[in-house]
């Protein structure tokens, strides 16, 4: 009986060193050189009709899984305007993501899509007169993957 129990104990603790560790991250199967193509794209699109976007940029960290976004918007620009902006390019790079032919889903009312539940999200965004003044921006905070609307700009505690 004492070798039965022992074998079980020892299977038991060979299969509990195969599990996955949750610590690291997930790996992508969206990769960065797929999302740098997405930039210019976006880019374009939020200065068309956006009359109050002065500059977009966008980079890729492929080391941190994580897509930067940084806008800067004229000075005269409401808060609840500037979070509608930030929140609407998110969304952008993600319909462009699913329009490139990338295995994503779209946006949602309240999930910026699949994409970002394997990249994170770093977005700032600062009037044109306070570009060098972080404490005057509108937001500035990473938004975690899977965390959505959850953490972005759409949420009303920004508000």
């Amino acid at each position: 009986m004492k070798k039965i129990l022992a074998a079980i104990l020892a299977l038991g603790l060979l299969f509990t060193g195969c599990g996955s560790d949750d610590s690291t991250p997930p790996k992508k199967h969206i990769e960065a050189k797929q999302l740098e193509q997405l930039v210019g794209l976006t880019k374009g699109a939020m200065f068309m009709g956006a009359e109050d976007v002065v500059s977009v940029n966008i980079e890729i960290d492929d080391a941190n899984t994580m897509v930067i976004m940084t806008m800067v918007l004229k000075s005269d620009t409401g808060k609840e305007k500037a979070l509608f902006l930030g929140d609407s390019l998110i969304r952008l790079f993600s319909i462009n993501a699913v329009k490139a032919g990338l295995d994503v889903t779209m946006p949602t009312e309240d999930n910026y899509g699949s994409l970002f539940d394997e990249w994170n999200i770093y977005l700032g965004i600062a009037p044109e007169n306070a570009v060098n003044d972080d404490s005057k921006w509108y937001y500035h905070y990473v938004i975690t993957r899977g965390q959505h609307t959850k953490q972005g700009p759409s949420n009303p505690r920004w508000r």
